[in-house]
């Protein structure tokens, strides 16, 4: 029930947000709840102090994007274009989890949204990646801001 809660309040922002970002290169930053392989995403803290919990994002002009952030790891993907609010990334990096580290891809689905500056931006990020001897999948549900010039 709280994934199709998640779903209605994902669509009904996405269908009420009319603008998109005028530029293709840009910065985001996110903070949110991550799982990194101890059963389930772990609550965010309160304030969010804990390093583990943020992402950096740089987006270029030729559609491709670098991730940095502790769980699920350091990527580099291409990423639909920014001219839509919605986008959809692929790539492959260095997968971090609690259980180990291996090199591994990535998929990504998120929007910007309500964009003047800057947008409202929310993401899902999973990865998955091969370490001795067992599969790593971290994921992270993050929200932030998303700036582009």
């Amino acid at each position: 029930m709280r994934i199709v809660t998640l779903l209605y309040f994902w669509v009904t922002l996405i269908l009420l947000s009319s603008s998109s970002p005028s530029y293709s290169t840009g910065m985001t930053l996110n903070v949110g709840p991550l799982s990194g392989g101890q059963g389930g995403s772990n609550p965010l803290s309160i304030p969010p102090l804990n390093f583990a919990e943020y992402q950096f994002i740089y987006t270029t002009s030729q559609n491709s994007e670098f991730v940095v952030g502790v769980i699920p790891g350091i990527f580099y993907g291409i990423r639909s274009s920014e001219k839509s609010p919605v986008y959809v990334s692929v790539g492959g990096g260095l997968v971090i989890d609690l259980n180990g580290v291996g090199v591994g891809i990535m998929s990504s689905v998120g929007a910007n949204l309500f964009c003047a500056k800057v947008c409202f931006n929310m993401e899902y990020r999973q990865a998955l990646a091969p370490s001795s001897g067992t599969l790593l999948s971290p994921y992270a549900l993050r929200i932030g801001a998303s700036t582009f010039w």
